[in-house]
């Protein structure tokens, strides 16, 4: 189904959680609804037009790592997107933003697997349906909270992190509002681009490396497929500011890329700065996890808000991060 760019059906009647905005008043609330317009609606002219040309296109190295990583799932998903009448885009789009195609994960509020499906939805999803299945129990809610909101793709994703209540009563926590808008950038990553990611993947030549206790650091993933940390790191974004355990999969180029064009250093010949230059793709909680700054030193140093994106083309500093010499 084609993704709609559009405030949702019920945007007459939206409000935003009291809890979440902290008794934020009027004036804060106009700001947030004219962020999140101005945001779909420079998707949506991102999105018209569009063609699959790849010469002027940076996509990130962390959608690319998690794009490779997805593709091993690509004929289920094609199946159960098929099977149960979904947008596979949709679905992708979700699962990587989710887990990165980490099919391993668990985040630390206790959710599972690439769909980062939370055990109380799990279990009602078998006591229901009889699905054990991470992926497809993921895309089966999907299913059914397609049937709620009628279809409304918008409404969907929405509903998949911040609960169908909630959204049937038109009320988007901030943090809703912020997936919203990342998945929306995915699906549109997908929809228009997937040639290149293709191109890019086949181009890396990348290869798979399972976590074992021989590999279990970066530096000793690092010595085994003689790939710089930082770019191990940048190909893996969910597991940069993780332990390595057994059961995780690291990606790797097959030989190293070279990060330094990507990086650039102001002024002219102190080094004192470090930026960075932002891909298609890139999210600022995985460019602080791949270079060990936290997310409030990173919002710090780039003068960001809590929920502000950042933008392709622009430079973010980076300044103290690991491995950056």
């Amino acid at each position: 189904m084609p993704f709609s760019c559009e405030l949702p059906a019920i945007k007459n009647r939206v409000r935003f959680s009291r809890d979440s905005l902290n008794g934020a008043d009027m004036a804060k609330r106009i700001v947030l609804g004219a962020f999140f317009l101005i945001f779909t609606v420079f998707y949506a002219q991102f999105a018209r037009g569009q063609t699959e040309f790849c010469g002027n296109i940076n996509i990130s190295h962390s959608f690319v790592g998690g794009f490779k990583k997805a593709l091993r799932f690509e004929r289920r998903i094609l199946e159960l997107a098929n099977l149960y009448g979904l947008d596979p885009n949709m679905i992708l789009a979700i699962m990587l933003y989710e887990s990165g195609g980490n099919e391993n994960l668990v985040s630390s509020a206790g959710a599972l697997g690439l769909m980062q499906v939370m055990p109380l939805t799990a279990r009602d999803i078998k006591n229901k349906h009889g699905i054990t299945d991470n992926l497809e129990a993921g895309i089966r809610y999907l299913k059914d909270l397609s049937r709620v909101f009628g279809g409304d793709t918008s409404l969907i994703i929405a509903a998949y992190n911040g609960g169908p209540g909630r959204i049937s009563r038109g009320e988007f926590r901030l943090e809703t509002v912020q997936y919203l808008m990342g998945v929306s950038s995915y699906y549109h990553i997908l929809a228009g681009y997937k040639s290149c990611l293709r191109k890019a993947v086949a181009d890396l030549k990348l290869s798979f490396l399972p976590v074992d206790s021989a590999n279990n650091s970066w530096e000793a993933v690092s010595l085994a497929t003689g790939i710089p940390v930082l770019e191990l790191r940048m190909f893996n974004p969910f597991l940069a500011h993780r332990v390595l355990k057994p059961g995780m999969v690291i990606v790797y180029p097959e030989k190293p890329i070279g990060v330094k064009p990507g990086l650039v250093y102001l002024p002219a010949g102190e080094k004192t700065a470090v930026w960075y230059k932002i891909r298609l793709g890139d999210i600022y909680h995985h460019l602080a996890n791949i270079f060990g700054l936290s997310y409030g030193e990173f919002r710090r140093m780039n003068h960001l808000l809590y929920y502000s994106g950042v933008n392709y083309g622009t430079l973010v500093e980076i300044t103290g991060a690991l491995h950056v010499k």
